[in-house]
């Protein structure tokens, strides 16, 4: 179930940036991730995160290419809920207390490895310093209470 999850995310990513309308304004950039395998091995827990050690790649990669951009705004587009922890952090380190979150998901997302071991569930509970604790010390600027709606 969790391999099939992860390749529905990866196609979900490919298949938003080819729906989504070109800008030649806006420069579009893709976070150079592992393709999954068609029979790849289930994905291993590490400290309490499924496959963290390959989420953290990918959380650096990311961060990686917007500390070289620098925008003024971002669009994620694919991929899970994990996603949004690079974009809202950097914005919020650019913007301070201008920058809030509205929350719109099935879940909180404020979860962390003691509860569930999948990191998507983590992210907001990451932006606040909050969630995994490999993953929240990332964040800067953790977000208030009072900087999220739900």
């Amino acid at each position: 179930m969790a391999i099939w999850v992860y390749h529905s995310y990866y196609f979900g990513a490919q298949l938003l940036n080819w729906l989504a309308p070109q800008n030649p304004q806006q420069k579009s950039i893709q976070v150079p991730v592992v393709a999954p395998q068609k029979d790849q091995p289930k994905l291993k827990v590490e400290s309490g995160v499924t496959a963290k050690s390959t989420v953290l790649d990918n959380v650096h990669q990311a961060q990686k290419i917007v500390d070289a951009e620098q925008p003024n705004r971002i669009i994620t587009l694919g991929g899970n809920c994990m996603v949004s922890q690079v974009p809202f952090s950097y914005l919020h380190d650019k913007y301070g207390d201008d920058v809030g979150i509205i929350w719109i998901d099935a879940h909180p997302d404020i979860s962390n490895p003691q509860i569930f071991s999948n990191e998507h569930a983590m992210i907001l509970a990451n932006l606040m310093g909050k969630g995994d604790p490999d993953l929240s010390k990332l964040i800067k600027h953790p977000f208030s209470n009072n900087s999220i709606c739900m």
